[in-house]
């Protein structure tokens, strides 16, 4: 069925509705996993949903990969890998290239031998590993299979151990402006957006907008956060951009306005947040969500 501005109110809330029930089964059957162990000073959160009740190119993976320790002093760096990427293709495409990157990450991470100091080397040779293997499965920018990526590769540092506090700072790569910002709830005059890329028409850390498979490894420059006690990295689709209400305003303009006020205390908080603020903004919307999927990772004393 395709919505459309003579569609009778009544079918576009049928339609929704049965939207709904799908949405309901595929969250469940479908959710990404996260790490399976304890991650110290860390506290991770994500939501991913297809308003159109099908397996989507969305994917968001967290896990841990390798502790170092530092010397004598009774420190350590323990590292993470997360992605939370949004493909996009003909198709099926998406889904395939989703399951692609994730086994070529997979491969690469447990290759990886961590040195402090050296981590955005690290985060970019398992970006070129993907970059190469999917090239040499049949993707790429142009001919039967056009692809583009959208998306945040994290490699998450967390110092800790001894008698300092931790210290949490994240090397990424941000593919074709993933919209992302920082919560800080570390600033003791109250909780504030101190970082956003609102993703749409902004240059990314990639040149040409960063289409993955068009853009040579040698061009990826990773980046560095440091996040407080408390601050929390947050990164979304361009579907939560592009979701509309009944008026055909956008809801990522309301999300920067409103995420600064949000006082939580977990991850998971903010999710909650982020979920109920979205169904509220979308109330009476003929305008169905293509897909929606966020990921938080928040520095946890």
């Amino acid at each position: 069925m395709v919505l459309g501005p003579r569609t009778p109110r009544s079918a576009r809330q049928a339609f929704l509705e049965r939207d709904a029930a799908r949405l309901a089964e595929f969250d469940t059957q479908h959710r990404p996993p996260l790490p399976d162990q304890p991650m110290p000073h860390l506290d991770v959160a994500h939501h991913v949903q297809s308003w159109r009740g099908v397996p989507g190119g969305d994917v968001v993976q967290v896990r841990h990969v390798q502790t170092v320790p530092l010397g004598r002093s009774g420190r350590k760096i323990s590292y993470y890998w997360a992605h939370h990427m949004d493909w996009v293709g003909k198709g099926a495409t998406a889904h395939v290239l989703s399951h692609l990157f994730s086994a070529s990450v997979a491969n690469s991470l447990p290759k990886l031998r961590f040195i402090p100091g050296q981590e955005g080397k690290a985060l970019k040779s398992v970006a070129s590993d993907a970059y190469h293997f999917m090239r040499a499965s049949g993707f790429g920018c142009t001919g039967a299979h056009p692809v583009f990526a959208q998306g945040l590769m994290q490699l998450v540092a967390v110092e800790h151990g001894g008698s300092r506090p931790s210290h949490v700072r994240v090397h990424y790569l941000n593919f074709a402006g993933m919209p992302l910002f920082v919560h800080r709830g570390s600033d003791p005059l109250g909780s504030r957006l101190d970082w956003f890329n609102p993703g749409q028409g902004v240059p990314s850390d990639l040149p040409n907008l960063g289409l993955f498979l068009k853009d040579h490894p040698r061009s990826y420059r990773p980046r560095v956060l440091d996040l407080g006690h408390h601050d929390a990295l947050v990164s979304y689709s361009d579907g939560v951009e592009e979701a509309r209400d009944r008026k055909r305003r956008f809801f990522g303009p309301h999300l920067l306005s409103q995420a600064s006020s949000w006082d939580f205390k977990e991850a998971a908080g903010f999710i909650a947040r982020f979920k109920s603020s979205l169904r509220y903004f979308m109330r009476g919307s003929p305008h169905p969500v293509e897909d929606a999927s966020v990921l938080v990772v928040r520095h946890a004393p």
